[in-house]
């Protein structure tokens, strides 16, 4: 599946120096993850027409992490913690600031949801070529408590705009699994890595199978 990257931000405080400013609203309703995703997501063009595909596998997890102890101590849980809990909230807030009316999806595919996310926003590209995708990655470790269940490697915040334009850009393929580890650096890491680097190629073992990303000829 091929695509082209026409813009991109990683989260860093470099990255988002363009970020268009979310009104003070929209952002008290996000934690600081979600703060840091949408802030990469506002430093690319286009967001008022793009298709938005998020993914996390997670989610803003300390807004969950509240709930759940709010549950554990019999206590009313907050309407604005349960509604803005699901991973499709931050593509609202995100729509609403930029007036996009546009359909979004978000996806949450364990490890690998970055790449799974790739698929989607490829296949949206493939069904309208005229509309370009956001791709928006967010991801925090998991706390102590669940500390356990955390394989990743610290945080990871990615915003891709891609399109189906021609020439220079971007392919990517899966195939079998080659070792039973998968890699200790997150699929978006990876990715980012890639794309800032002169590399022809980069390969990130996941969890269930292996990608490849290349560029054109690569």
């Amino acid at each position: 599946m091929r695509f082209s990257v026409r813009a991109w931000a990683d989260g860093s405080a470099a990255s988002g120096e363009g970020a268009k400013p979310l009104p003070a609203m929209l952002r008290r309703r996000a934690t600081g993850l979600g703060r840091r995703a949408l802030a990469a997501a506002s430093a690319l063009p286009d967001l008022d027409q793009a298709r938005y595909v998020f993914s996390s596998r997670h989610g803003e997890f300390s807004r969950t992490l509240a709930i759940l102890k709010t549950l554990a101590a019999d206590e009313p849980v907050s309407p604005a913690d349960f509604s803005m809990s699901v991973h499709h909230a931050l593509a609202a807030l995100l729509s609403i600031a930029n007036g996009n009316h546009g359909g979004h999806v978000a996806v949450a595919a364990g490890e690998e949801s970055f790449c799974f996310a790739l698929i989607e926003a490829a296949a949206g590209l493939a069904e309208a070529p005229e509309e370009p995708v956001l791709l928006l990655h967010y991801d925090d470790p998991l706390p102590g408590e669940y500390a356990a269940f955390e394989s990743g490697a610290g945080p990871s915040v990615l915003a891709l705009l891609l399109s189906a334009e021609t020439g220079a850009g971007v392919s990517f393929a899966v195939s079998a699994k080659r070792r039973a580890e998968a890699d200790a650096v997150p699929a978006a890491q990876a990715f980012a890595a890639f794309l800032g680097s002169k590399a022809a190629a980069a390969e990130y073992e996941g969890e269930t199978r292996r990608w490849r990303f290349a560029r054109e000829g690569g």
